[in-house]
């Protein structure tokens, strides 16, 4: 019983910090919402990527122990001796059903805080490119949301085509030489 109450309490600490980076992917999701520079927004976006394979690491072990755990006492209670048992088989069921449940709800509230900051971005990237470009295609919304594009490239690419739009009527304009 010891190696498995040493495997529960695992499991817990690694639903603990999954809870802990789901209020953390919330966090960066607001930080970069309010961010009001590329730079700023890339930096909270940067901390992204290795908490969530931090995260998916520990969920991934605390998976493969629930499952061990369930495995482990099914086999005991099928085993000949399951009579002499059956407080400690109880124990086991109760606590893995438990932290089965738990790690299920963690789990589901991680995808959901992932699920918001990936709607919440492409929201964002879509009022910009609006912005410059009211009439922008969904397609073309979509292109820079998965270039990876924010404020700083539409506003860049918004202001060199300006800039050659004038460039042009300069060119094409006659001069006035005394």
């Amino acid at each position: 019983m010891q190696e498995f109450f040493g495997d529960v309490e695992i499991v817990k600490a690694n639903i603990v910090t999954i809870k802990d980076a789901t209020r953390k992917i919330a966090e960066i999701n607001q930080n970069v919402l309010q961010a009001t520079t590329t730079d700023r927004e890339q930096d909270f976006s940067h901390e992204l990527e290795p908490l969530v394979k931090a995260t998916n690491k520990k969920a991934t072990i605390a998976k493969q122990l629930l499952q061990r755990l369930n495995e482990d006492t099914a086999r005991k209670e099928t085993s000949s001796n399951a009579g002499n048992q059956t407080p400690e088989i109880r124990i086991r069921k109760n606590l893995t059903n438990t932290l089965t449940r738990k790690f299920v709800d963690v789990m589901k509230e991680y995808q959901n805080a992932q699920t918001k900051y990936k709607t919440d971005i492409k929201k964002k990237v879509k009022r910009q490119v609006q912005i410059v470009k009211p009439d922008a295609t969904t397609e073309e919304i979509d292109a820079v949301f998965k270039s990876g594009g924010g404020a700083g490239e539409v506003l860049k690419s918004a202001i060199l085509t300006v800039h050659s739009a004038v460039e042009e009527l300069l060119s094409t304009r006659p001069s006035f030489k005394s």
